[in-house]
């Protein structure tokens, strides 16, 4: 692992530790050369901090599972550990269920317990932190600008990164909705249908605000150029 050098992140010079963090893991260059994928022949038990999870007979253990398991086995106790969106579902390892959604990460919660109060189901199959979710989307990501366009229309590479942002607004926009906040869960679908359009967003979007006016007539939901959590979205 190599040192930190501020000069090329300056932003961050402030947060970096005095000192570079232990080694990810202790396996040398000769072990990994040795590891092969296969079946497993017997079912085996995975059990670091909350986890109890059975890999059972036959199950397929590839290389890059073995170093996912290394991984959370040898850091847990030492570092939050998190799971991108966009790494699909094929490297969870099939730990969803001690997962829950904050933004495009997903937390794997092998320390403690999530606070269930704060949790509501998303899109992606996994519960939604939304305190934690509301704060990412609205008050830390940027955007690059997307949001202020009137119509993004990206390249390929540059449009599947808005898709990718769009999953997790929306997301937060069915936890809201779940949890009775149709203001909210107004403002991220508009927002995550922005980012990358869809008529099955548009519709529902075009329900829920048709409904809102006919109960509200002329102080229908409308959109909110602040953050879900009164912060800006920018």
């Amino acid at each position: 692992m190599r040192e930190f050098v501020p000069e090329q992140a300056p932003w961050y010079a402030h947060l970096a530790p005095e000192s570079a963090p232990p080694p990810l893991h202790s396996w040398s260059d000769g072990e990994i050369g040795t590891l092969q994928a296969q079946l497993l022949n017997t079912s085996i038990q995975y059990g670091p901090g909350l986890i109890d999870k059975t890999y059972e007979e036959g199950t397929p253990l590839y290389v890059k599972d073995m170093l996912v398991l290394r991984l959370i086995t040898e850091n847990w106790r030492q570092r939050p550990i998190y799971f991108s969106l966009t790494a699909g579902a094929g490297n969870y390892v099939n730990l969803e269920e001690y997962f829950t959604q904050e933004g495009i990460l997903f937390k794997l919660n092998v320390q403690s317990p999530p606070d269930s109060a704060n949790l509501q189901p998303g899109i992606m199959g996994v519960p939604v932190d939304i305190p934690r979710a509301d704060s990412l989307l609205w008050s830390v990501y940027r955007y690059a600008g997307l949001l202020e366009a009137d119509t993004v229309i990206l390249d390929p590479t540059s449009r599947n990164i808005a898709t990718n942002l769009s999953y997790a607004i929306f997301s937060l926009g069915q936890a809201y909705l779940l949890a009775g906040d149709e203001e909210k869960a107004l403002q991220n679908l508009r927002r995550a249908n922005h980012l990358a359009p869809s008529a099955q967003a548009a519709s529902i979007i075009g329900g829920m605000e048709a409904a809102a006016a006919a109960i509200l007539g002329d102080t229908a939901l409308s959109e909110d150029t602040t953050a879900s959590s009164d912060t800006t979205g920018n």
